[in-house]
């Protein structure tokens, strides 16, 4: 009897998870729906973006090689020091792609996106915290792919780069589009555009763009600090320090919103 308890509370458990798991699944489903289902949000925010970053990756193959030529014409690596060197080589790459990231309007409407329907996210059987968590998920997704494309375009150019440069660049990256996701629902979640008509005037008439802008700004002044203070230690040392520091600033970031949820959701109405 006692092994049947046990084995019926397994079912429960199994049964209960699968029904967790599919909620999930459903409110990842329709939030994607929502995005597609006006072809001017899609193709402004979605296609739009696609083919800016198709466009840099473009730029990039043209300049990338006169680039290089142009470092080692001027003797830049013997000047600033390799190690200072390629420490400021893979920041500088990593305020690139996260100036990219600036053309994307996912996260920063992710809340106004459900309308006056956004008080329903306080009544649906998910957590708030993991609604916040799927609201970030598409931008961190095609952001993902747009780092990874670029930095495969990088790779396979006929320059010799060693892998551990553009791994850095790819997890540092990494780090700071799941933050800046994050902070742009945030933002959305705090000055929420609810009332609106069409979803093309979300962007226009929220006036939150600007946050993204200063979010933007706060990084490359964080990532120009690392620069000017690690600049006497060895990469990798460096790297993982920088690394170490993004990943402390998102468990702040997330322990902030556990800890604060109700207050974070209370414009939602």
């Amino acid at each position: 009897i006692i092994l049947d308890n046990k084995s019926n509370i397994k079912k429960i458990n199994k049964k209960y998870k699968f029904k967790k798991e599919n909620k999930i699944k459903k409110y990842i489903k329709k939030d994607i729906k929502n995005m597609i289902k006006s072809p001017t949000f899609f193709i402004q925010n979605i296609l739009q973006y696609i083919f800016i970053a198709i466009l840099f990756i473009i730029i990039l193959n043209i300049f990338f090689p006169i680039i290089v030529q142009q470092i080692d014409a001027d003797n830049m690596i013997e000047k600033m020091g390799l190690e200072e060197f390629k420490l400021q080589a893979t920041l500088i790459s990593v305020a690139i792609i996260q100036i990219l990231f600036v053309f994307s309007n996912l996260s920063i409407t992710a809340i106004s996106r459900e309308g006056k329907n956004a008080i329903f996210m306080k009544h649906i059987p998910i957590s708030l915290y993991k609604q916040i968590k799927i609201k970030a998920l598409p931008q961190m997704i095609i952001n993902t792919i747009i780092i990874l494309a670029i930095i495969i375009d990088v790779y396979f150019q006929q320059i010799n780069i060693q892998f551990i440069y553009l791994l850095f660049v790819f997890i540092t990256s990494m780090l700071i589009n799941i933050i800046n996701s994050y902070l742009l629902v945030l933002v959305d979640l705090n000055k929420p555009n609810l009332n609106w008509t069409n979803q093309e005037s979300i962007t226009k008439n929220s006036g939150n763009k600007l946050y993204q802008y200063v979010i933007t700004i706060i990084t490359f002044l964080i990532l120009n600090y690392f620069v000017k203070i690690l600049k006497n230690i060895s990469y990798i040392k460096s790297m993982i320090i920088i690394n170490i520091i993004f990943f402390i600033i998102f468990i702040i970031i997330k322990k902030y919103i556990k800890n604060n949820i109700k207050k974070i959701f209370k414009k939602i109405y």
